[in-house]
């Protein structure tokens, strides 16, 4: 009689903590290490809304993503809209973000933070568009005063770059971005000034008649002119 007369209390109270569970919501806070890894949730198979809590800066309560697939019918490769990310604080919504895109997986996917500016805030990107050797991105500066993502000259600078990813050098702020022609690679160098986006090096890729070798021909900017300080020749990866 005793186990009977508990059962209704006890299912009563895991439904209690279940539904404050969900209320609290996420609990994990991810960090620009777990982006760098690809530690982060993506969405399903069948685009449910995925949440997660992002630390932008050390200083600021995280900031809740909620990516949200809902691409429209396009033509196959045009940019198009395929879902929104909702950004809120502290249970305060703050502001939401059309994405468009040739994926239409690109928020589940391709959604990434990284300090691209070196200002100490993690910014916001996705995959606008891409093949199989290049993708551009659209980005969103953190303005920390306003506590918002911003679009500035900057980022329409950036949106601009097709390469195989950025990586960020915080040591000299440099950016760089990894380029692919048929098998053979090459990095291009960038640096931000007067809040632009300026290439300081310019890898040119290639490869021999036969494709067996890589030619790469790296410039530099010298006085505002490139100039060329390095021819290398290697052998082409196997494919």
């Amino acid at each position: 009689m005793k186990i009977r007369a508990t059962l209704p209390i006890l299912f009563w109270l895991v439904t209690v903590f279940a539904t404050a569970a969900a209320a609290v919501g996420p609990e994990k806070i991810f960090t620009a290490e777990d982006f760098a890894r690809d530690r982060v949730p993506r969405c399903s198979a069948n685009h449910e809304p995925t949440r997660m809590l992002v630390q932008i800066n050390a200083k600021l309560s995280p900031y809740l993503f909620t990516l949200i697939a809902e691409p429209v019918a396009a033509a196959e490769g045009t940019v198009h809209r395929v879902g929104r990310i909702e950004i809120s604080r502290e249970g305060k919504p703050i502001q939401t973000i059309e994405v468009k895109s040739n994926w239409d997986d690109s928020v589940c996917r391709f959604f990434d933070a990284k300090d691209v500016n070196f200002d100490g805030y993690l910014d916001i990107s996705v995959v606008r568009e891409g093949a199989g050797t290049w993708a551009s991105r659209d980005y969103y500066l953190f303005d920390p005063h306003a506590g918002r993502f911003v679009t500035t000259e900057l980022t329409d600078d950036l949106s601009r770059l097709r390469n195989n990813g950025l990586s960020l050098v915080r040591k000299n702020r440099q950016i760089q971005a990894a380029v692919l022609f048929s098998l053979c690679g090459g990095t291009d160098v960038y640096r931000i000034e007067g809040g632009r986006l300026v290439q300081v090096q310019k890898d040119e890729v290639s490869t021999d008649a036969q494709g067996h070798r890589c030619i790469e021909t790296i410039q530099e900017r010298v006085d505002g002119k490139w100039k060329v300080v390095r021819r290398k020749t290697t052998k082409a990866p196997a494919s």
